[in-house]
């Protein structure tokens, strides 16, 4: 997905635990790849006390209802630099760097399903005579191989074997020596999660931009007008008309 996008997110966040130091790590040396000045801190958060709970309730309803509609919109934006556009655009000797780093292709966190019951299953699926899988025969394949299974006295065993690997596994460590993000919880219980200024928010630069771009689209309401007119609050104007599809003899209900 990241070598399709081309880009990456400031930071990542999940619920604590050492099964995502992998993808903490990973993502934190892409990060600092692109920007050493986010040496030495993690570009990640950890959402404690269930409070990743309701950012995936909220994400799941946004991709559902709002996305598909807005995507659009948002890539206009973007490409016509309305938007402030915070993703970090990857390069591909960072990502092969990290993924020689950190990923172990043999793990059996990307075998498909343990392997013991990947054997014990081809065994099944052989005594069976292997036939074709199609969308007509599926259910008969599954209900034929469930019949074998579970006449089967092989399982326990297996099942034993797997037990066995999962407790040989090994936890990748965090990185060291890295601080994690600044949190800061206001009085009514917001809290910002982002990674915009090292975990802080919009800094100075970004709300100049964000100013600049306010300037850049307000209308000039001074054009056409005598500026020697006395007594003329330019301040306070007006405008009107905003487009030429207005009648004009209707009048203002206001």
């Amino acid at each position: 997905m990241v070598e399709m996008l081309g880009h990456i997110p400031m930071v990542t966040q999940s619920d604590p635990g050492s099964e995502n130091y992998g993808i903490t790590n990973a993502h934190t040396m892409l990060c600092q790849w692109h920007d050493p000045a986010l040496q030495g801190s993690l570009q990640h958060w950890w959402m404690r006390m269930k409070k990743n709970v309701m950012p995936e309730i909220a994400w799941s309803q946004m991709c559902r209802h709002f996305t598909p509609g807005f995507e659009t919109l948002l890539d206009r934006g973007v490409t016509s630099s309305c938007i402030l556009d915070f993703k970090i655009k990857l390069e591909c000797e960072a990502l092969d760097h990290v993924r020689d780093l950190y990923i172990d292709p043999s793990h059996v966190v990307f075998d498909l399903v343990p392997r013991p019951f990947s054997e014990f299953m081809e065994c099944c699926y052989t005594e069976l005579g292997r036939p074709l899988v199609t969308w007509q025969t599926a259910w008969d394949v599954y209900l034929h191989l469930l019949t074998i299974v579970q006449i089967s006295k092989e399982i326990p065993h297996h099942i034993e074997l797997y037990d066995e690997a999962e407790e040989e596994l090994t936890i990748l460590p965090l990185i060291e020596n890295h601080q994690e993000l600044p949190y800061h919880e206001d009085a009514n219980g917001a809290y910002y999660v982002g990674g915009v200024g090292g975990g802080l928010g919009l800094v100075d630069e970004h709300l100049d931009q964000l100013d600049s771009l306010v300037c850049d689209d307000e209308p000039d309401i001074t054009l056409g007008i005598d500026e020697d007119i006395v007594g003329l609050d330019h301040t306070s104007l007006v405008v009107w008309d905003f487009s030429d599809g207005e009648d004009l003899d209707v009048p203002d209900e206001w």
